[in-house]
């Protein structure tokens, strides 16, 4: 009976995180042209965490009212790159024995 209640909130969950992806997809077709959806997909596959900082600023100058226009593929990876910029450079050596 345990086990039956727990997988009815893990389906719960999952419902709820699903429909909150889909609202957010939305949103984000409001204020994206196609080809900045196509490359936050892409962001999102590749850098989940600079994802979540470039959609989250999205949403705060969406709604501040700084978004007079669709953004552009352009606009976003100037977005994205001011995050990366923040980011320390790691450096990889080799030893060789």
């Amino acid at each position: 009976m345990i086990t039956i209640l727990q997988d009815e909130e893990q389906l719960a969950k999952t419902k709820s995180v699903k429909e909150a992806e889909l609202k957010v997809q939305l949103a984000l077709k409001a204020i994206l042209r196609d080809d900045a959806i196509q490359r936050l997909s892409l962001m999102r596959m590749s850098n989940e965490s600079l994802y979540r900082q470039v959609v989250s600023y999205l949403f705060s100058l969406y709604n501040s009212g700084r978004i007079t226009s669709k953004i552009s593929e352009e606009q976003l990876k100037h977005i994205a790159s001011t995050f990366l910029q923040n980011k320390p450079e790691s450096k990889i050596t080799r030893v060789s024995k």
